[in-house]
């Protein structure tokens, strides 16, 4: 072939009289560079870069070279581990040595969560540590009434035919565990820790360490790298949820956990939907309970950790399960239960918040406003609507029904709050009114979230003190909401908002120094006490100019020289470097190097999903639910006329045949956003 193409060259050469200077079509293909091809795939993969968001998130790193990185939408607090008086040490009983276990057990903890080589025990290790049949029923009500309410992997029917029946009521009365897999064992033990999480006993601490080490131990005897079972992921995120709960710095751990279930899950073929494989019906159904809390779980804590997920809807077809706790009406109708809700909601819009949070290619903004839109506009079964959604809606007298009305407001506006963020932060940093600003949407979405958030819980917290002091994620919002009110006051003390964003600060304060004693990061306190500071001096800074005749914006306030400020950590700035001395994974010093994003960058695409039919695809429900909630920002004057006109916005002047382009699309998008969400002017 070499030798007929010298041939058909030479003679085109010849026919165009060029025979002296070879043309460039005229190459020797066979003995063209073999790089070439790849220098070229470099060179546009180089130019593609330059669309790629600059928005890095926020990067740690101590002297051993332990690194530490949380997106652009983690939560405050996650962040707040980045400050250099961010670290907390972990519980000592965290430590199973303290927990004065058999040196056995204490060796199958530490081989967790892939166990040793060959198995040396079976299940039959644990037969001393059962509790009564009464007592394991005790704490098992305790984890259904006080957790399984918003994650529940396996249902309380299954827990008790499956593990209490078999380990109870045995032939000889006397209760065994030998009869289980060791995975059945964990699940066993790992409910019995998280009931006793929340039991009375002076003792529950203990109880609760002690049972959550069985359930590790456990969970070794059968290594997940020879084969995995239901029981096997259930136990996986039971260990996993009780990290989360027990102890707020063990996040990384949970992190990590939550990735092996995932792995764990696509072993078995979780994804898929296996309604066709010849499985029983309970089996199959159990199957979609678990992919679906795994999902819903992963893309919410993903989200609020500012990292990517594990799981990808576009890589399942598991059909939704069925609803086993639906609402009956009056009437005798139905409503979707809480945890079927979940679901539809996590496949319909927390899938596309992951997809957007996590791109690295530079979007549209109006496509955020879509995904706003779709949030706020999907369903709510009217029992589980909040006094926060509807006035004429009440907290439910059973509390944990109350936590599953407030979980809904919570996953909504704290989800809205995470994906508006750096455009809100972008919003403040250059315009003196940021609702005025290109992004004002934003700092309206950002500014109502943050109220709703703050009033509805401080509503339930009266109401339920006893379970929602305990529920630490949503204090983790409510958190988040009272750092962003701060960051309007003191980076835009002239706004029209800032007078009632400090108020309601001063007020939220208080509420999450009494509410969140029982479940929040020590350092939280702090940072907000020394944001409440700033933004008083702030505000009285400003309003001392104003009265002086100086209408100039005044500079930042910036902390120490050499560390970084709490906004520029939690809203988002690049390029920071923090000189001064943390604590580092291995209780060593140095200098923490921090990246701060610049703007939320989510991807075009938006999808939606039907509510029609429970059992369907997620791939084959697409639509688009339909509704335009009113919007009222307290501070503001006039809800319909405080300056968010685009003919009051310098951003956005009149369409006509002078305008740019650029601005009559800014202002078609604010004009859809603002259509959409009710508000006419």
């Amino acid at each position: 072939m070499s030798k007929r193409l010298e041939e058909l060259e030479a003679a085109l050469a010849k026919t165009q009289g060029t025979s002296s200077t070879r043309r460039p079509l005229l190459r020797d293909a066979g003995r063209q560079d073999p790089l070439a091809a790849i220098s070229d795939l470099e060179a546009r993969y180089e130019a593609d870069l330059e669309s790629v968001s600059e928005n890095l998130g926020s990067l740690a790193i101590d002297l051993d070279g332990n690194l530490k990185y949380h997106g652009e939408t983690a939560g405050a607090e996650y962040l707040q581990s980045l400050m250099p008086d961010g670290e907390r040490k972990s519980r000592e009983l965290g430590n199973p040595k303290c927990l004065g276990l058999p040196v056995e057990v204490l060796e199958l903890v530490a081989s967790f969560p892939f166990g040793p080589q060959t198995r040396i025990h079976s299940t039959a290790l644990f037969d001393n540590f059962i509790p009564s049949g009464e007592r394991a029923i005790q704490l098992a009500d305790l984890y259904y009434a006080n957790l399984a309410w918003m994650s529940a992997p396996i249902p309380r029917g299954d827990f008790e035919r499956v593990i209490i029946k078999p380990v109870y009521q045995t032939p000889g009365g006397h209760a065994s565990l030998s009869g289980l897999h060791a995975h059945d064992v964990s699940v066993f033990f790992m409910v019995l820790a998280l009931g006793s999480l929340f039991d009375h006993s002076p003792s529950h601490e203990l109880s609760a360490e002690q049972y959550n080490a069985f359930g590790r131990a456990a969970f070794a005897l059968e290594s997940i790298v020879r084969g995995a079972t239901c029981a096997t992921l259930q136990a996986l995120f039971l260990i996993m949820y009780f990290s989360y709960y027990a102890d707020r710095s063990e996040n990384e751990l949970s992190w990590v956990l939550m990735g092996v279930c995932a792995k764990a899950s696509q072993m078995i073929g979780l994804q898929r939907d296996s309604a066709g494989c010849n499985l029983d019906r309970e089996e199959v159904q159990r199957r979609r309970i678990i992919f679906w809390e795994f999902y819903s779980w992963d893309a919410l804590t993903s989200v609020v950790n500012g990292r990517p997920p594990a799981l990808n809807l576009a890589h399942a077809d598991c059909r939704f399960p069925d609803d086993l706790d639906p609402f009956i009406k009056e009437d005798g109708s139905s409503e979707l239960g809480f945890h079927a809700w979940t679901y539809r909601y996590s496949a319909a819009c927390l899938s596309i918040a992951v997809q957007r949070a996590f791109a690295v290619r530079t979007p549209s903004y109006n496509s955020l406003l879509q995904l706003d839109k779709r949030i706020r506009t999907f369903p709510i079964p009217s029992h589980l609507q909040s006094p926060g959604q509807d006035a004429s809606k009440f907290w439910n007298q059973d509390p944990t029904r109350a936590m599953q009305q407030y979980c809904v407001v919570n996953e909504c506006e704290a989800i809205l709050l995470y994906i508006h963020r750096s455009y809100f932060a972008q919003a403040l940093r250059e315009s003196e009114e940021p609702l005025r600003h290109k992004y004002s949407p934003s700092v309206t979405a950002t500014y109502r979230g943050s109220l709703v958030l703050i009033a509805t819980l401080k509503h339930l917290n009266s109401v339920h003190p006893k379970l929602s002091s305990c529920i630490w994620h949503f204090w983790s919002g409510f958190y988040s909401s009272c750092v962003l009110l701060g960051a309007i006051v003191v980076e835009s003390p002239g706004s029209m908002l800032a007078q009632n964003a400090l108020a309601e600060l001063d007020s939220a304060r208080i509420i999450y120094e009494e509410g969140s004693q029982l479940c929040r990061p020590p350092a939280t306190m702090t940072m907000l006490n020394k944001l409440h500071v700033r933004a008083h001096a702030s505000f009285e800074e400003y309003q001392t100019k104003l009265m002086n005749g100086e209408t100039s914006r005044p500079p930042p306030m910036d902390g120490s020289p050499g560390a970084p400020d709490e906004l520029d950590v939690v809203c988002g700035r690049t390029s920071m470097i923090n000189n001064s001395a943390s604590v580092g994974l291995r209780g060593s010093t140095a200098p923490s190097i921090h990246a701060g994003n610049a703007a939320f960058n989510p991807p075009d695409a938006a999808y939606g999903y039907t509510l029609a039919d429970a059992s369907q695809p997620v791939y084959q429900a697409m639509g688009a639910a339909e509704a335009t909630p009113s919007l009222y920002l307290p501070g503001a004057d006039d809800p319909a006329t405080f300056a968010l006109r685009p003919q009051d916005n310098p951003q956005f002047p009149s369409v006509g045949a002078a305008a740019p382009q650029l601005v009559q699309n800014e202002q078609e998008i604010w004009l859809k956003f603002m259509e959409g969400l009710g508000v006419s002017y």
